[in-house]
């Protein structure tokens, strides 16, 4: 049983390095994953490049043909908001959501200069590939720790004092 136990090691081994090329062919088929893309972007959103970046995200959708000047506004608005909360230095991604095999949410923070800012990415796969049908840009970081905006009580209205004669 003892030289059995090597051979097992190996056996597990060869099968893990003889499917990773397997992997690699069924993406390069499909395409990139939506993580892959969501990455993709925001190395170019550290180096400063927002066209190129929203430009390789939305390679394929729909919302591009559909809607141009929404897309310009996007980018325009990008380039905006990253002046204001500063530069992106990186990202992480912080939850991946997945709803049947085909649609996926990941929400991301960028780790801007100054403030980080959410990002909310909607893919679809319809055939082999994967496409972004929907993005929310926000700053509610709250949102993330599932707190409730606190209220700030309105002060309680002055009466009026009664009219002297």
């Amino acid at each position: 049983m003892m030289k059995k136990l090597p051979l097992l090691a190996v056996s597990a081994l060869t099968l893990t390095l003889a499917a990773a090329p397997l992997r690699a062919q069924s993406e390069a088929a499909s395409g990139p994953e939506p993580s892959a893309l969501s990455a993709q972007f925001f190395q170019m959103l550290t180096e400063g490049r927002v066209d190129a970046a929203y430009d390789q995200l939305l390679k394929g959708s729909k919302m591009v043909v559909d809607m141009p000047k929404g897309v310009a506004d996007l980018k325009a608005k990008t380039k905006e908001a990253l002046r204001i909360f500063g530069s992106v230095n990186g990202f992480e991604q912080i939850e991946e959501k997945k709803v049947g095999t085909r649609i996926v949410r990941l929400t991301c923070v960028s780790l801007g200069k100054d403030v980080p800012i959410r990002w909310r990415f909607y893919f679809y796969k319809p055939d082999d590939a994967w496409k972004l049908v929907d993005i929310r840009i926000d700053d509610r970081l709250t949102d993330l720790f599932d707190e409730q905006p606190r209220l700030i009580a309105a002060p309680a209205p002055q009466q009026a004092a009664p009219a002297r004669k």
